[in-house]
């Protein structure tokens, strides 16, 4: 079986794209935050996290909220991505 997932931008691709560097603490931070979103069953703490780390990047406007909803919508995708290989693989096993 093969599954191929990707998603819409990496954060790679949004880092190039808004000609910023994520540091390992704020990929943390985005990571924390995208477990308290999916626990509490709400966006707001990971899109709160992304706008705090947009605007310390010095993204302002249109652009930041473009960054809010790419950083969102990417770590919302790697996440779920990891708890759907964990499914498939504890069925497999």
């Amino acid at each position: 079986m093969m599954i191929l997932l990707q998603p819409h931008k990496s954060l790679d691709k949004i880092e190039k794209e808004y000609g910023i560097k994520f540091e390992d603490r704020e990929l943390e931070e985005l990571a924390d935050a995208t477990v308290k979103a999916i626990r509490e069953m709400k966006i707001t703490p990971l899109a709160e996290k992304a706008e705090e780390i947009g605007k310390r990047k010095g993204l302002s406007g249109k652009e930041l909220e473009n960054f809010v909803a790419d950083v969102t919508r990417t770590c919302m995708f790697y996440n779920l991505s990891l708890q759907l290989i964990n499914n498939i693989l504890s069925r497999a096993g």
